[in-house]
């Protein structure tokens, strides 16, 4: 996971689990299941980044643009 071209942490997707990121203004919650990750929350405007739902496949990605995560 990147914020800012940064990596903030690295997850593994073989264990589920739910990870918030905050950088104290904005928040992202990421949910990771047998079916895939997800953005399960986040406080941005659009909320585009929650509703993509799953991704599952190598090489996928989600992006929240406001809150640059």
């Amino acid at each position: 996971m990147e914020q800012d071209s940064k990596e903030l942490m690295r997850l593994p997707l073989s264990e589920p689990g739910e990870y918030r990121i905050s950088d104290g203004d904005s928040y992202n919650v990421i949910e990771i299941t047998e079916g895939g990750v997800r953005m399960k929350e986040a406080d941005c405007p659009d909320q585009i980044c929650v509703h993509q739902g799953y991704i599952n496949e190598k090489g996928g990605m989600i992006t929240c643009l406001p809150n640059r995560v």
